[in-house]
């Protein structure tokens, strides 16, 4: 099992870089873990235990009882390390108007800042997306599915 979390934004903002969106998750995903989270009362995991719960998800009910096992644990007070965990942090940029080789580039030359990334597995995921229209095309094709 990995856990994901991904973060986006546009290329317009100030400082956006592959390396940053995925830092976010990185931080977000160990603060899941250690129960540091200053995501007020939410839990993340019984968040996405939610999310899987979906019908139209089709979760595997295996899936939803290990995500159960660490929503319960959460509400416990009861938490563990990322280094027990697989992990995939996500960042997406999307370009506002052309193609652009910049954002890729530059996370290519600086994947050494990931150095201190931990975790049992990590997986890396990064996109740079011409149009939000685009994705949000391909969104809506997949529900009328």
């Amino acid at each position: 099992m990995y856990i994901l979390e991904s973060k986006s934004g546009f290329e317009s903002t100030a400082g956006i870089s592959h390396i940053s969106k995925l830092k976010e998750a990185y931080a977000d995903l160990k603060k899941y873990f250690d129960g540091s989270s200053d995501k007020g009362n939410n839990n993340p995991w019984r968040n996405a235990y939610n999310h899987a719960s979906h019908g139209d998800i089709k979760a595997r009910d295996s899936l939803k009882k290990q995500i159960k096992t660490l929503a319960n644990l959460y509400d416990d007070e009861s938490f563990g390390n990322i280094e027990q965990y697989n992990i995939i942090p996500c960042s997406t940029i999307f370009l506002d108007s052309h193609w652009s080789d910049n954002f890729i580039n530059d996370f290519l030359a600086s994947t050494d800042q990931l150095k201190n990334f931990t975790a049992k597995k990590i997986d890396l995921i990064t996109l740079t997306k011409l149009r939000l229209l685009n994705f949000i095309d391909f969104l809506e094709s997949e529900t009328k599915k």
